[in-house]
């Protein structure tokens, strides 16, 4: 594993891409919560770089700035975040956070009518997501549990009451990364829905008669900007459902499976897009996003969800030398593009078409290679490695 590493460090260095992986299944982006262990380098100011472990309340504490939540947060999140404090007593301060040790999971949870998504450590049980969520809201007797389980969309029902009154017993399952939890109330599932995931207002709603997956949709405000519409499903029972929302909502093409009628106690979830790019370096939101379902993304388009905007720039990175690393099979390619003479001298038709799995990335001023380059190139080769199974 050492060997591997090594060589994908040295592929990054001469690409000078910054960070690359190959997303045949891309990893969804870091997500901070309680145990995880991270490495903190403060540029310019080594007194202050350590190694601190998240607390199960899912704060840090860090010098001369005290209790800081970390948990919910990606380490870029979290090293922006940070780095403003501490730029209130410093100049030239920048932070790099890289994860040393996962021990936290995130699952996702509809409890009644509240959606979450608490991170959680490895090993946590019902009861323990249910405390990290705020409760349930009411008594145990309340609710009906079920939980969607792997890539196989498996439904496993789970017995609230007991859980909860009895936390030793087998009542109280083991939870699994990315798991799905749906506690609904039995008193209201007589008469209503509920909508989870990728919608601007997740939760439950009345259900009137004739109302359909895409009518929940709209009553739920829409879908976000990363719905995969394509993979949704409706969870009725220990059933799963799929359900395409994107023909009719996206294309104007009408499905039958959104004109489904919809039944009480029925759960529509809409999964976020599995298809990603990044974008990384010298700008001010660097990370992973979604690859927006209808294509037609550019490099100016991709730029301008990670922060940068053609007059006000991003956070000082070098736009004259942005490359895009690109995958064909086996084959990596990096193209590499002057941003500035784009925006000056191209117009429209001149802007870069972007791929899914593309990868973005914006250098710093030209200097010395440093610590921090070599933190940015760990970072990345643990991508690299987690993304392969390796």
């Amino acid at each position: 594993m050492r060997r591997r590493l090594l060589a994908v460090i040295s592929l990054i260095v001469v690409a000078n891409t910054g960070a690359w992986a190959r997303l045949d299944d891309p990893p969804a982006p870091i997500v901070l919560g309680p145990g995880d262990v991270i490495d903190i380098t403060v540029r310019n100011f080594p007194e202050l770089d350590r190694t601190v472990t998240i607390g199960i309340d899912g704060r840090i504490a860090f010098p001369d700035v005290g209790q800081l939540l970390a948990a919910g947060k990606t380490p870029e999140a979290l090293a922006q975040d940070l780095q403003t404090l501490l730029l209130k007593d410093r100049r030239d301060v920048e932070v790099v956070i890289v994860v040393k040790e996962r021990h936290s999971w995130v699952v996702r949870a509809l409890i009644g009518e509240r959606a979450a998504v608490p991170s959680l450590w490895a090993g946590a049980r019902f009861v323990d997501l249910v405390v990290a969520a705020g409760g349930l809201g009411g008594p145990p007797s309340a609710f009906n549990g079920r939980i969607v389980r792997g890539p196989d969309r498996a439904v496993l029902p789970v017995d609230v009451q007991q859980a909860m009154l009895h936390p030793e017993s087998e009542a109280n399952i083991q939870l699994q990364p990315n798991d799905l939890v749906i506690l609904s109330r039995l008193e209201s599932m007589e008469s209503q829905v509920s909508i989870l995931g990728q919608v601007v207002k997740p939760g439950v709603y009345a259900l009137r008669e004739g109302d359909t997956a895409y009518s929940l949709l709209t009553q739920a405000g829409g879908p976000t900007d990363g719905a995969g519409l394509g993979d949704a499903y409706i969870i009725r029972g220990s059933d799963l459902i799929p359900i395409d929302l994107k023909t009719l909502w996206r294309d104007g093409r009408p499905d039958a499976s959104a004109a489904m009628i919809l039944r009480a106690k029925d759960v529509l979830y809409v999964p976020e897009i599995k298809r990603r790019y990044g974008v990384f370096g010298k700008i001010s939101r660097p990370g992973y996003f979604p690859y927006p379902e209808s294509g037609g993304l550019t490099l100016l388009g991709a730029l301008a969800a990670a922060g940068w905007s053609a007059t006000g720039g991003g956070i000082g990175g070098d736009m004259r030398r942005v490359t895009v690393t690109r995958t064909k099979g086996d084959r990596i390619t990096v193209l590499r593009f002057n941003v500035e003479d784009i925006v000056r001298y191209g117009g429209p038709s001149a802007d870069i078409s972007i791929q899914s799995d593309d990868m973005v990335f914006v250098p710093g001023p030209r200097r010395q290679f440093g610590l921090q380059d070599v933190l940015a190139l760990a970072s990345a080769a643990y991508l690299i490695l987690r993304a392969s199974g390796r």
